[in-house]
């Protein structure tokens, strides 16, 4: 994995930083989740940055001063962020204060919300913490079940997204609202089109949802 520096300014508090993000990177497959499979070092880790003297936490875009919101700041430096664990620096628990900053915004983006979630997913899986990924699994569909009916998701991002809510059902148990969500990927596939994986992986895992089981598996190619 090649990465590069990256100074970043917090529009939180004023400090400037240095941070490391990735230029390239390899995957060897997905989960059925979508969760990469990176060959050598965990990108994601690299995706998100915290303010080392604040503690406001997000990607690059986040730190762009027009992202600067007076509500995310007050509630910041009041000690907001004081509610989340502080027993080490793991990307997935980073990404868990991205999305709690994002949450805090004036106008929050329930699919932003919901992206920083699934990376704390995927990244607490590939930490081995798998307790920490089925927590962040069902915060991910909580959020992303909220895009869905705000009419965030692009008709060509609803099949992928559909499924994707579905499978994250799955995975925490709640098989009823999978097989819901498989069905209405099934039907956003036939009105807008989507990926050709995905039909595999709606019979896969529409499968494993029938059978009750929340096991994870790799994408159906």
């Amino acid at each position: 994995m090649l990465t590069r520096s990256v100074t970043l300014l917090c529009w939180v508090c004023g400090e400037s930083f240095q941070g490391e993000e990735p230029c390239s990177y390899t995957v060897s497959g997905r989960g059925s989740d979508l969760c990469p499979r990176p060959v050598g070092g965990n990108p994601l880790a690299l995706l998100i940055h915290t303010c080392p003297d604040c503690g406001f936490t997000g990607d690059g875009r986040a730190f762009a001063q027009e992202q600067a919101d007076e509500q995310v700041r007050e509630w910041v430096l009041g000690g907001g962020l004081s509610e989340l664990p502080t027993d080490g620096d793991t990307a997935h628990l980073r990404y868990t204060r991205a999305a709690l900053c994002h949450a805090h915004r004036q106008q929050p983006s329930a699919l932003q919300i919901f992206e920083y979630h699934v990376a704390s997913s995927w990244s607490a899986q590939l930490e081995g913490a798998l307790d920490a990924a089925r927590a962040a699994q069902a915060d991910a569909v909580r959020c992303l079940e909220q895009a869905l009916l705000a009419d965030e998701v692009t008709s060509e991002e609803r099949a992928i997204m559909n499924y994707l809510a579905g499978e994250l059902c799955r995975r925490v148990g709640d098989f009823k609202a999978a097989l819901q969500f498989f069905d209405e990927s099934a039907l956003e596939f036939t009105r807008h089109g989507g990926p050709k994986w995905l039909l595999r992986a709606l019979g896969q895992q529409a499968g494993l949802a029938k059978r009750e089981s929340t096991e994870s598996a790799e994408l159906a190619e």
